[in-house]
Formats: C-alpha cells, structure tokens, sequence
C-alpha cells in the first residue's frame, strides 16, 4: 500500500501517513462489524472500535516502532474475529475467510500462524455444538477456501523457494551492518 502511494504522490511522508490511515480504517470497520453482531447502538458503533486504535501493542506498532507489517496484521484481526462470529452466531462458514488469511499471512505470516488457533478452536466449537450436519454443511466450503488459498499462495511458495539460495544473512553480519 505504502509502495503505491509513493509510485503515485513522490512523497515518503504522504505514503505513510496515508498507509497508517487506511490500515486503521480497515481496523476500525472491522471490528465495528463484529460489534454489530452485539449491538445496534450507534454511539456504541463509533466509539468502541477507536479504542482498537489505543490498545498498547497496537499504539506502540503505529507511533513508537512504524512497525508496519505487524500493524497491519493487527488492523486484519478484527475480520478474523469477525470471520469466527459468523461461523458460531450465523452458523456459516464464509468463504470471505480466503481474503482475509491471504492478507493476513502476506501482512505478517507469524501473526497468521497464531491466527490459527482460534480458527482451529471456533471451527472445532462449531463441530461440537452443530456435530455431524454441521460438518457436512461446512466442508465444502472449507475445502474450497484451502484450495484457493493454496492456489494463491503457491506462486508466492515457489518465489520464495527460487529465491532462498540469494538469503544469506551470514553476510549482512559480515559486512558490518548489524
């Protein structure tokens, strides 16, 4: 996102601005749409998801550290949970889960991979108060979200492998960097 900002505006300041801005409106419209599966309370809507904005990690992510990737991901969160609240409350297995994984592991694949756990535990909740029809109205979306996310991930899987022999850190540390 950064990247294109600067490709269109010249500007490094204008780039991070507008990239910290957007990742926080997706933050903010994500958990929002998870706090009206609750409530429809309007003043309630607006405010609560700002809070999301001054969480410690999240604060020290945009302002103290410009960790970008992590905060990202963090601002990805929020429609993950959503994600889940629909599987429990709704009870249907979105196949919106494939937009929000491949972001989330292109944002900050360690955030993904500790994602992982409530997916696991909401999909194993669902099985266990849904039981079998559960599973069967479910897997075929499942195994559709897996393949096309696999699907989107391979082109960048196989990069990477191309590209590991180029990745030696060894060297940075010999030339003086660090």
């Amino acid at each position: 996102v950064s990247g294109a900002v600067l490709f269109i505006t010249n500007s490094v300041r204008l780039s991070i601005i507008a990239t910290v801005s957007f990742f926080m409106l997706v933050g903010v419209y994500g958990l929002r749409f998870c706090l009206r599966k609750f409530t429809d309370n309007k003043v309630f809507l607006v405010l609560v998801p700002q809070t999301l904005l001054f969480a410690n990690y999240t604060f020290t992510d945009w302002l103290v550290r410009d960790d970008m990737a992590e905060f990202a991901a963090l601002m990805l969160l929020p429609w993950l949970l959503w994600w889940c609240m629909k599987l429990l409350i709704d009870r249907k297995f979105s196949l919106a889960i494939v937009p929000i994984m491949f972001l989330l592991i292109n944002a900050h694949n360690i955030v993904a991979l500790f994602a992982l756990v409530p997916l696991i535990s909401v999909y194993v909740l669902f099985l266990l108060k849904e039981k079998i029809p559960g599973f069967h109205k479910t897997i075929k979306n499942l195994l559709w979200s897996s393949i096309i996310l696999i699907m989107l991930l391979a082109p960048e899987l196989i990069l990477e492998k191309m590209f590991l022999r180029y990745y030696d850190p060894s060297k940075i540390t010999q030339a003086g960097y660090l």
